[in-house]
């Protein structure tokens, strides 16, 4: 005889991301940016873009 087991298995698709701010300083300038992390947010583009305008001295 074949015992089977059955579980309830339950499934969540939600998810829920981390969000929050991350502050980024140059040392030798002390200029200082904070950007917005999480889920939907472009902070990587963001923190490039005031690379390339020189925002950090």
């Amino acid at each position: 005889m074949i015992s089977s087991c059955r579980k309830r298995i339950h499934i969540v698709d939600d998810v829920y991301p981390l969000q929050g701010i991350v502050s980024i300083v140059r040392q030798s300038t002390g200029k200082e940016r904070e950007y917005r992390v999480g889920h939907g947010t472009h902070w990587t583009t963001e923190f490039e873009q005031d690379l390339n305008k020189g925002a950090f001295g």
